[in-house]
């Protein structure tokens, strides 16, 4: 099941989990289960939908993303690479912001007013500073040059694109 039913749900955290886990994002246009699904991945934990409640537990080690957060990846991509930015410039600007700014412009030129969901992946600093200059790009490209200045990976799902940590190449 991708969501959750009712008004609300009673959350059970595992006793093994960190008391404390800390988790920021904003998505337009998702289930609660897929704003749950994306809030697991980025703060590290997994959870199991049980008949009366979630339960929130340690994330394996062998964890992988959700399947149903990939289904539709190419319609977030095509819609990334329509929505052209006229101008965009940043300065030092901090990557939390840089990305804020990249999706709520994708939302108000998009003609559905849908736009791109953006998020940070677990351990991307959001203070990186971001510097450039762009005049009539597609957001696709916008999130390209984001991702490559501030040594990132890009992962587009079916709601949303991650920034995440660039994986280390094995020799």
């Amino acid at each position: 099941r991708e969501g959750a039913t009712g008004k609300a749900r009673n959350i059970l955290v595992d006793p093994k989990m960190k008391k404390e886990i800390r988790v920021t994002l904003t998505l337009y246009d998702v289930t609660r289960g897929v704003a749950f699904a994306y809030a697991a991945e980025l703060g590290g934990f997994d959870y199991r939908e049980e008949r009366h409640a979630i339960r929130i537990v340690p994330r394996s080690p062998k964890a992988t993303v959700r399947a149903f957060l990939k289904r539709g990846s190419p319609m977030t991509l095509r819609r990334a690479s329509e929505i052209v930015m006229p101008k965009v410039e940043f300065d030092e600007a901090e990557l939390r912001q840089v990305i804020d700014d990249i999706a709520t412009a994708s939302r108000q030129l998009d003609s559905r007013k849908k736009g791109i969901n953006v998020l940070l992946g677990r351990g991307v600093d959001p203070s990186t500073p971001v510097t450039f200059q762009l005049q009539n790009v597609p957001v696709a490209e916008v999130l390209k040059y984001v991702a490559d200045f501030a040594r990132l990976d890009i992962r587009t799902d079916g709601n949303a694109v991650v920034l995440l940590k660039r994986r280390k190449v094995a020799r």
